[in-house]
């Protein structure tokens, strides 16, 4: 029997509408995953920074044990804690931005207490957000 509804047009339009999808749905996961590796990149070094200011301030400690009060050390410790306990992963029940908050909240007072000059490019001022 004839079918007269049949439409090659309509069937291709279809078509390319399903293969489009499909196309665009696994080249936006690909460049999500992209744009995660690098956000999660730039997020490490950030941290990095910190705990690496934080080895040399400690360091400068042992040599004049004036340089550092007792509270800078006490914000070193928390900090550095604050870091070692960093999520790994991004898991939705982590609240990795309140994390990082926190993080480069306790960065700046130190940064205050050190005297640190504001330096542009510096990572652990950067306009990072999720």
């Amino acid at each position: 029997m004839l079918d007269l509804d049949y439409d090659p047009a309509s069937i291709s339009v279809e078509r390319g509408r399903a293969d489009g999808k499909e196309r665009g749905a696994a080249l936006g996961f690909e460049e999500g995953e992209a744009l995660g590796r690098q956000a999660g990149t730039d997020l490490a070094q950030e941290l990095a920074v910190m705990k690496g200011r934080i080895l040399v301030w400690r360091y400068a400690s042992t040599l004049d044990p004036s340089f550092c009060s007792a509270r800078s050390a006490k914000i070193m410790d928390a900090l550095e804690a604050l870091i070692d306990g960093f999520p790994r992963e991004n898991k939705p029940d982590e609240d990795m931005v309140g994390a990082l908050q926190a993080c480069r909240s306790k960065f700046l007072v130190l940064k205050s207490h050190f005297q640190v000059p504001k330096a542009s490019g510096d990572a652990a001022d950067s306009s990072l957000e999720f």
